[in-house]
């Protein structure tokens, strides 16, 4: 009872079942199961129940012989093959006669078994022995952990002593902490005892840092800021204006404001006239602030608000915004407090419909904020972000914490705490170092940054983050930690807890990855007791019961309530001073940290605000011809926790009208999202209400449904649909009355943003309904959709950049790309800005590589680039001397530490160069277009005194590597089955083994201009072809000739920018795109079958091979062909050629056994022809090289002279077309 907090409990017990005397020498298993019921209500004494358990035993013993089979089936109880029909508690009472059993001349003894396998939750096995009781406890691993089967057994010992000294204790009266447990948890759980500044009020820290620090920033807000001097100065203003007013000690000020500069003035004004501030959200009720003001009595009002809130009041009302409050008296108000003084009052919801103020002292305060910068230290430098209403009690260390160490408060703009992408957007702004969430809204921020793009980079500045208001799921700590290892973020997330009723926290625990089922609420704060308690007795390890709390961070009570502070602030039972009841329900765990385990009462929280049912439901009562109502909270269809109401009345009252009704009184947050009316509230025999006889609330339209009528509409109630679990929603719909809520409206904008529309949380709950709410979407599909700013963290393993890791490079840093152009007229210091320019923008730029993974490092961590000057000027042999010199250059990049990028401008008397060298992990040859053009406009625009703008970035090379990584996970079945295809051609189709050799040399085949000019311009008229397929044509040709191979893999390298999945625009991203993937091409001497075959080879490639590279290949071709196409060499710097030094090292072993480069440069076709030497010597190299030529001259010249332009099968969407069946197409078109 004491555990489970029951008193309605049933135990089994097994029987011998032998009542007759003929079963007594009989065989068999004939023992049945007792179901014996027991209620250990708590007023019982020990005694009486013992009577009340021994009567039902008497019964029980008579009726033995009743099958246990049979009464489950009579009780009719839901079935679970998890668990036993009736009882998860067994105890067996052995008591049989310990009898010798003699075998011949061989005595038997018993020797136990040792059971493996628990058959209920728990079982008590209780023996006699030698005048002796003995227990074996055989328990459920699954449920129990060893630790707390000892705490069990030792409790039911305590229990069992107890009651032997005492029968007339009453139940709850009964301890079963041991001695042990009782010191454990008063003198080490609690030892907390620690200074702080105990005899200062918080006005009197203030004051001392603004000394410190007065010309540091203290608030900003947008542009708006103010230093420690300013808002000190304009409080003293107000603190004086008030203290006119008579405001003193423990007098209070009310404050109606939405969150902003005024806010935070007008709260130290309030602190600094000696009075406590009471804050009054402006979006409350008219009745619901009326009562407020009435029942805190202030002597005045601050008003600082867009909204229109109507006063009727006599109390003087100072409006903040009037620029006359802020002129007067700037010398600071004698200091009058004492740090047992009241310095806010906060309402919460209370059971009688009407909220109740709970007030908070000085020291409390203190003692709350000095523990917390003990723990999680914030000074100059560091920025808390206010994004806490201020009627949450989270916000007072969020408004006061900085202000006494030398930090700052960044505001967050009113309504923006509901919006995940304001939020990541002022942390990056004001690089927010410490905030908080509470965990419903931490999971929504959580999931905005997991899906959308560059969000996660925004939250750098992050070091801590505080969750409290509800219960932390072990999923918020697991997806937290997520996105901070994935973009190697440095903050920490910790769990608070604390009721309104004490400063803000009382426990904390310091969250991590782990293997806890539930998140604990943590161990006590400083100078804070925590004593988990079960009537007047404490609980030990693992019992649960109601967690109290002591200390020097309790309230002083409740205001007006002197009844309510009586039962819930008592005498401590366990140490000084008074003792909070929390009705949380909680108990400790053997590491001294404490679990949450819910409420003992009806107060619930929703969305980090308590609140109490019986409020709302004295608040529908009071609505006229509602009769009867009921209100629970439970989770809906969702997994949200939400409100249901149901009414009873004589007459058919709508929910619009209860909603309406509610919303005159009550905040949003407290409106039921659910409500039905039914014919009467169900009860149970002892007539309290039965929560499991009241109807399920299925959220549906009540309006009669009009279709959306435009394209807004129609995704709009698309995402009501899907957020709110509906079928069908129409236009006329309204977002409460199908259980919307704020939570909700975030999940809502989400889904919309999915469609390309944005839409505020205020706009959806200002809206309510489909039709209104559309006429606030916004379209964003032509808007840009990739991030401007700096882009930084690791990329995900490409193909091209695993195989780069798989070469296993001799010098893996010497391999690269690289430029040497005329620099002629530009200013040396004119490029290095253009440089630092390229890049800070093309992010790619600023990659290292460490340990086989490629990661762009933040501008202030990266080194940029490297640049050289050199004065040749006056040299001979200046082009050898330049290119040595370019060679030295490109083999000196650290590839661990950066930069990749390179820049060296050589002075050379008529002219001047530059080499700019990238290494091949961050540039392809699409990129040097896009760096050359972009060199050009800044040169430019900074030549003409201009800033540098260049053209927007598309997608960052980090989105790419994530989007392409999950097209390679969902390669369709297609895709999958061609490859493997290919797979089973390719080793066929290497180049046999007597052709391979271990070193590396090089020829070069030159085409003249005729035959160059034949491939440019006459290949598409062999069927359609282009250049780079009649050359392949011309390479399986010369291959097949050569080896007599009738079929030859080659390797072909893509630029690797085709369309994926999902569209992505990376026209303008920079990096290294290239793919590889592999072709089978037939060998023919037919010149027309030998341009088809390679053109078909090479267009029948899915996506042109962009899923190569997430394939498993067991053979790969030993041959590469790349055609770059053609380069234009400026005619202005014809006069002498520079070379860019040695781009790859020699070293660096090809890992093709040939490898074909061409392109088209000053008119001619130049193929280089790299191998592995031939054993058969040069003879065999020379003759492919001849051979090579030939073929391609053959297919040039068929190309002239052929003047069809027919299709073949890749020209056509259906690959099922067979060459018959194209050939008669074709004499069709002829």
């Amino acid at each position: 009872s004491k555990y489970s907090r029951q008193e309605d409990i049933i135990i089994g017990s097994p029987i011998s079942g032998r009542t007759h005397k003929d079963t007594e020498r009989m065989l068999g298993m004939i023992v049945n199961t007792l179901a014996m019921r027991g209620k250990p209500e708590k007023n019982k004494t020990f005694k009486q129940f013992l009577e009340e358990i021994k009567n039902t035993c008497l019964k029980a013993y008579e009726n033995q012989e009743y099958p246990f089979e049979e009464l489950v089936e009579a009780v009719d109880v839901q079935r679970d093959m998890s668990r036993n029909p009736l009882f998860d508690v067994m105890f067996v009472y052995q008591n049989n006669e310990n009898v010798d059993v003699n075998i011949g001349d061989s005595e038997a003894e018993e020797t136990g078994i040792k059971g493996t396998v628990a058959k209920f939750d728990i079982t008590f096995n209780m023996f006699e022995y030698e005048e002796k009781y003995q227990l074996d406890f055989e328990y459920c691993t699954d449920l129990f952990k060893t630790e707390t089967a000892n705490e069990i057994v030792k409790h039911f010992e305590e229990i069992l002593k107890a009651v032997t000294v005492n029968a007339e204790q009453k139940l709850d009266e009964i301890e079963m902490v041991t001695a042990e447990e009782r010191y454990l948890i008063l003198n080490d759980f609690n030892a907390t005892e620690t200074d702080y500044p105990r005899d200062k009020t918080v006005v009197e820290l203030f004051e001392e840092q603004v000394k410190k620090t007065p010309d540091n920033d203290a608030v900003v807000f947008g542009e708006a800021k103010l230093s420690f001097a300013e808002l000190n100065e304009r409080a003293n203003v107000l603190g004086n204006k008030l203290r006119e007013l008579g405001v003193g000690r423990d007098d209070f000020v009310a404050i109606i404001a939405d969150r902003s500069i005024e806010m935070i003035v007008g709260i130290y004004g309030i602190i600094k006239a000696g009075g406590a501030y009471v804050p009054i959200d402006p979006t409350y009720p008219e009745d619901r602030i009326a009562f407020m003001l009435e029942d805190s009595a202030p002597k005045a009002v601050l008003i600082y608000t867009a909204e229109n809130v109507e006063l009727n009041t006599k109390i003087p009302v100072i409006e903040l915004s009037d620029k006359e409050v802020w002129e007067g008296n700037a010398e600071a108000p004698e200091i009058i407090n004492k740090p047992e003084d009241l310095i806010y009052c906060i309402y919460t919801s209370g059971t009688t419909g009407k909220p109740k103020g709970v007030m908070n002292l000085n020291y409390g305060l203190i003692n709350r904020i000095h523990w917390m910068n003990e723990r999680y230290p914030i000074e100059s430098g560091d920025t808390i972000l206010q994004k806490t209403t201020f009627t949450f009690d989270v916000s007072v260390w969020e408004i006061i914490w900085w202000s006494i160490v030398g930090a700052r408060v960044a505001m967050l703009v009113p309504g923006g705490e509901k919006e995940p992408d304001t939020i990541c957007d002022s942390i990056e702004k004001y690089q927010v170092t410490t905030m908080h969430f509470v965990p419903s809204m931490l999971s929504m921020f959580e999931e905005y940054v997991q899906e959308t793009e560059g969000a996660a980079k925004k939250l750098k500045s992050i070091r801590n983050v505080f969750a409290s208001g509800e219960a932390l799921k072990k999923a918020h700590v697991d997806n937290f930690y997520k996105i901070a290892e994935s973009a190697d973020l440095g903050m920490k997330l910790a769990n608070f807890y604390g009721p309104t009723e004490a400063s803000i926290d009382v426990t904390y625990y310091d969250c991590v990855v782990e293997n806890r089922i539930s998140v604990p609420i943590g161990k006590p704060i400083d100078n804070t007791q925590i004593y988990i308690v079960n009537g007047k007795t404490l609980c030990g390890v693992g019992v649960p019961g109601e967690l109290c709390i002591a200390g020097d961070g309790l309230a002083r009570g409740y205001l007006n309530r002197p009844e309510l502070n009586e039962e819930k602030f008592a005498e401590n039972l366990f140490g000084e001073g008074k003792m909070y009841h929390s009705g949380d329900l909680a108990r400790w765990l053997p590491d001294g940290n404490i679990e949450y385990l819910g409420r003992i009462d009806d107060q619930i929280k929703i969305r980090g605000q308590r609140l109490e049912l019986g409020e709302i439901d004295a608040k529908i009562r009071e609505i006229d011809n509602i009769k009867e109502c009921a209100v629970i909270a439970k989770a809906d269809s969702t997994g949200e926790k939400a409100i249901y109401a149901y009414y009873t009345s004589d007459i058919e009252v709508s929910v619009s009208e209860i909603r309406d009704r509610l919303s005159g009184s009550l905040p949003e947050y407290m409106l039921p999202a659910y409500m039905m009316q039914i014919e009467a509230i169900p009860v149970t025999k002892n007539g309290k209400l039965d929560r499991r006889a009241l109807p399920e609330i299925e959220a549906r339209a009540v309006r009669e449904y009009v279709a959306p009528r435009n394209e807004e509409e129609k995704v709009l109630c698309n995402a009501f649909s899907e957020i709110l679990n509906l079928e069908k929603v129409g236009v006329h719909d309204s977002f409460f009355e199908l259980g919307g809520d704020s939570i909700k409206a975030i999940r809502i904008i989400s889904k919309l943003r999915d469609s390309e529309y944005t839409v505020t949380v205020k706009d959806v709950m200002n809206g309510k309904t489909v039709e209104k709410i559309a006429l606030s979407m916004r379209n964003t599909s032509n808007s840009q959709k990739y991030e401007q700013g700096e882009i930084y963290g690791k990329i995900e393993c490409t193909p091209i950049i695993k195989k780069f890791g798989e070469w296993n490079l001799e010098k893996p840093e010497h391999f690269n790309q690289s430029m040497i152009f005329s620099v002629d007229g530009i200013e040396n210091e004119v490029i290095k800005r253009v440089i630092e320019e390229l890049v800070k923008h093309h992010d790619i730029l600023r990659a290292v590589y460490r340990e086989k993974q490629l990661e762009i490092l933040p501008i202030s961590e990266s080194k940029l680039f490297d640049f050289y000057e050199f004065d040749y000027s006056n040299l001979e042999y200046r082009k050898q001397i330049v290119e040595e010199k370019c060679t030295e250059i490109q083999a000196s990049i650290d590839l661990a530490n950066g930069p990749l990028v390179k820049i060296a401008v050589f002075e050379l008397g008529d002219t001047k160069q530059m080499l700019f060298c990238i290494h091949h992990l961050a540039v392809d040859g699409v990129s040097w277009r896009i760096l050359q053009e972009d060199f050009n406009t800044a040169v430019k625009q900074i030549k003409i005194g201009k800033e540098v703008k260049l053209p927007e970035k598309t997608a960052s090379y980090i989105e790419w590597s994530k989007k392409l990584k999950e097209y390679g996970e969902q390669l369709d079945k297609a895709q999958n089955e061609y490859w493997k295809t290919i797979d089973r051609r390719i080793a066929e189709g290497r180049i046999p083994v007597e052709f391979i050799g271990n070193s590396s040399g090089k020829v070069e085949v030159v085409f003249n201009e005729d035959t160059t000019e034949k491939l440019l311009t006459k290949s598409i008229n062999a069927y359609g072809a282009k250049i780079d397929e009649v050359l392949l044509a011309g390479l399986a040709r010369a291959v097949g000739r050569i080896t007599g191979q009738k079929n030859i893999a080659v390797k072909l390298e893509g630029h690797g920018r085709e369309e994926i999945h999902t569209p992505i625009s990376i026209d303008r991203t920079v990096g290294w795109f290239t793919n590889l993937f592999a072709v089978s091409i037939e060998y023919n001497e037919d010149d027309e079958k030998s341009i088809i075959n390679a053109k078909d080879a090479v267009r029948s490639v899915p996506n042109m091979g962009m899923g190569y590279g997430y394939i498993e290949h067991e053979m790969v071709p030993n041959i590469c062909f790349n055609y770059h196409g053609e380069f234009v060499v400026n005619n202005a710097d014809k006069c002498e050629h520079f070379i860019g030094g040695l781009e790859v090292a020699e070293c660096n072993r090809q890992q093709d056994n040939l490898t074909l480069n061409g392109c088209v440069f000053d008119g001619n076709l130049v193929f280089t022809i790299i191998y592995q030497d031939i054993k058969c010597g040069n003879q065999i190299i020379s003759q492919f090289k001849n051979c090579f030529e030939k073929c391609v001259v053959e297919l040039a010249d068929f190309c002239s002279s052929n003047l069809k332009s027919e299709k073949t099968t890749t020209d056509f969407l259906d690959k099922s077309l067979d060459e018959d069946e194209l050939e008669a197409l074709n004499l069709l078109f002829d």
